[in-house]
């Protein structure tokens, strides 16, 4: 195995690497596989560098990589295959004397121009008239950075220093060098300051050369490449690159830079291999699809496939989800049904023919018909995306400068669990998909019914990882938590969700907190914080847990008052809610004791006359208006904070998604 530290011994120097943009290259998306593309591609080349370093002598500091990473990268591949971004795109190392920060440079260029160069030999030479080469190879080297130097996308910054105290890279990232140039022509969809691939003036002339592209039978293209789609090379690297990556092999400087097969299986029908990348529509329908798998008669999960299989195909969308996965073990006979477009499967998209490549009324009606007869819920509407991010991580690293040992393995030992030594991490064991983790960063897509738990499990894993190795300084991480409507454009998501959790759990909540944001078609419908100590009663989040109260006294209501021998007076009302959020306001400024008293009130007769004790009442009063309590600032001072609807929104709206119908 390659270790993580040179064979130099002698005087060294500090080496800050980083490369991006991150956002800007990560959040340009316009389904679920360009995120991930972004994330991985931005780890891999951070990766890069870091074997350069280590191949020239060099160790690296902080953060440590993820296990076996560089291995894989070099050709010793073994264990784990890495399909996620593992690796911050921003280093510490210490190098000797004589190293040379420019080799690193190099590499990184040259990795991605091979990888580039890699796709433009698959998919575009070969398909290309001689004329419409030349014009679109101009674009391609012009973007990809073949023959400019510097590269025009990435933006690379480095520095060697002797101050173990500072951060001297953040002053060197202010040093603006280069300014881009405005592209000319027809922009790309995913990353819209750079010009489309055909370099063709007229529209037809455009549309022309991207139908040609999608109909040439290469390996996956129908399903990576959509009607009407036009792409940037940058962009089309990422929705191609993972088709032939497996195929890489670069000479680096000193090494040799190997690719991995980045797909999980291929289809027992003879179709192309697909990557693991679910829509939004399929993690949102997971635990929809979970249950039919399980619970639908045999005839009727036919009828479905049949219908749905004629409006939709096997595309990008497979079962790397926990709970799909193994459901469909039990029922082998319909693996390939939660691999098709999951579109499919809601009832208001079939009304819409443009999702559908081959799409009649008879199509629809048949697949409508089909979900219906199952009689089992609909697909909840919503999915979430989960940010998370360290704490002030600096000031630890500042307390353990003289050995930031203790953050680099706690930091290690997280992200292990994440992820999961087998691929099978939290976010797995949540049933969701993980996009990204790496150092104190996380990013991933679950179904909302276990999206609050999986929050709550990576804080407490990092919480874990920082006692076990006595970290310093505060150790605590913040989450931005966005339950997002499966239309919403997914360009807007991923910032959306960075904003929510840097201005609104990490500003406006102060740090150590959690943000939960709800957005409807119509816009933000609410927004709440709180700190963790706050946001969790034992094991569990609050809200969830005064959700499943609402959600029980659904069951209480056809069942005479009792759930599982439980009196139903320890359950919500939907009228309850409704009327605390009329009246939240007016409670505001009273004493904590007399606004609980008058919802204790409120509470009682919401069961209109059944018999409910006022202790009884209070303890379920009592946890929501705390909830409802927000932080107007970042301060613990409870007058800084006020009475607002958004908690009792949200407890109606998670309590929809566990019964798995829309809000």
């Amino acid at each position: 195995m390659t270790s993580q530290k040179g064979a130099y011994v002698g005087a060294t120097r500090l080496f800050d690497f980083t490369i991006g943009p991150v956002l800007g290259f990560v959040a340009q998306a316009r389904r679920t596989r360009d995120i991930w593309a972004g994330s991985f591609l931005l780890s891999w080349l951070a990766g890069v560098a870091m074997k350069t370093v280590v191949n020239g002598s060099g160790s690296i500091v902080f953060p440590l990589p993820a296990y076996g990473y560089l291995d894989w990268l070099g050709g010793s591949q073994s264990g784990r295959v890495p399909r996620q971004g593992e690796i911050p795109n921003r280093f510490r190392a210490e190098v000797p004397e004589t190293f040379e920060p420019k080799v690193v440079v190099e590499n990184v260029r040259r990795a991605w121009i091979e990888l580039a160069e890699l796709v433009w030999t698959k998919d575009l030479a070969p398909r290309l008239t001689a004329a419409c080469r030349v014009r679109t190879r101009a674009i391609w080297s012009r973007q990809v950075g073949v023959l400019s130097e510097p590269e025009p996308f990435w933006e690379i910054a480095w520095c060697m220093h002797d101050d173990r105290s500072g951060q001297p890279l953040d002053r060197r990232k202010n040093w603006r060098t280069r300014i881009l140039e405005s592209e000319p022509g027809v922009k790309c969809m995913v990353i819209g300051d750079l010009q489309e691939l055909s370099g063709e003036e007229s529209g037809e002339g455009v549309r022309n050369f991207w139908s040609n592209l999608r109909d040439g039978k290469k390996l996956g293209i129908a399903s990576d490449l959509r009607e009407g789609e036009c792409l940037s090379s940058v962009a089309y690297v990422k929705r191609r690159f993972a088709r032939y990556f497996v195929e890489l092999n670069a000479k680096m400087s000193g090494w040799n830079l190997v690719g991995w097969n980045l797909h999980d299986q291929r289809p027992a029908n003879g179709q192309d291999e697909v990557p693991g990348i679910p829509s939004v529509q399929t993690v949102a329908a997971a635990p929809w699809l979970a249950a039919i798998l399980k619970q639908a008669k045999h005839e009727q999960l036919s009828e479905l496939y049949a219908a749905a299989r004629v409006l939709v195909d096997h595309g990008e969308w497979t079962t790397d989800i926990r709970c799909i996965q193994d459901a469909a073990t039990r029922r082998k006979d319909f693996a390939w049904l939660p691999r098709l477009d999951a579109h499919a499967f809601y009832e208001a998209a079939l009304e819409n023919k443009n999702l559908f490549t081959d799409y009649t009324p008879e199509k629809a009606r048949r697949a409508q018909s089909a979900l219906q007869a199952l009689k089992l819920g609909r697909p909840f509407p919503f999915y979430a995306v989960l940010a998370m991010d360290g704490d002030g991580l600096g000031r630890s690293l500042s307390v353990h400068r003289n050995d930031p040992g203790p953050v680099t393995r706690s930091l290690h030992d997280f992200t292990r669990s994440v992820i999961g030594a087998d691929g099978k991490g939290i976010v797995y064991e949540h049933d969701g998909f993980l996009l990204y983790a790496g150092g104190d960063d996380v990013l991933a897509f679950l179904p909302v019914a276990r999206a609050a738990a999986c929050a709550l499990a990576i804080r407490n894993a990092y919480f874990a990882a920082g006692q076990r190795y006595e970290v310093q300084g505060g150790w605590s991480i913040s989450a931005g938590l966005h339950f997002v409507p499966t239309r919403r454009p997914l360009t807007r998501v991923v910032s959306e969700t960075q904003e929510l959790l840097k201005e609104v759990a990490k500003t406006r909540g102060g740090r150590d907190a959690i943000a939960i944001r709800l957005t409807k078609p119509a816009g933000v419908a609410a927004e709440w914080v709180q700190k963790w100590e706050n946001a969790v009663d034992g094991q569990t989040l609050v809200l969830e847990s005064l959700a499943e109260k609402l959600s029980l006294s659904e069951k209480s209501h056809d069942s005479g008052g009792r759930v599982d021998n439980v009196d139903a007076a320890d359950r919500f009302s939907h009228g309850f809610l409704f009327k605390i959020r009329e009246h939240l306001k007016l409670l505001q400024g009273l004493e904590k004791d007399v606004a609980i008293s008058l919802l204790t009130a409120d509470y009682i007769n919401s069961w209109g006359g059944r018999s409910v004790s006022v202790e009884q009442a209070k303890g379920s009063v009592e946890p929501l208006y705390e909830q409802s309590l927000q932080p107007t600032s970042g301060s613990s001072d409870p007058g800084d904070s006020q009475l607002t609807e958004d908690a009792a929104m949200l407890i109606r709206f998670l309590s929809a998604a566990r019964r798995g119908g829309a809000s």
